[in-house]
């Protein structure tokens, strides 16, 4: 079931969440960074 799922073409907005995510985790992370030094 998940597999056809995946196959009915949410994988590619799956995946855009997840570039997304990592994209806000480095935001936070560099920004943290930043702010520290």
């Amino acid at each position: 079931m998940y597999m056809s799922i995946v196959s009915s073409g949410n994988l590619r907005r799956f995946s855009q969440f997840l570039i997304k995510f990592k994209v806000n985790i480095l935001y936070t992370l560099s920004g943290i960074f930043t702010s520290n030094t």
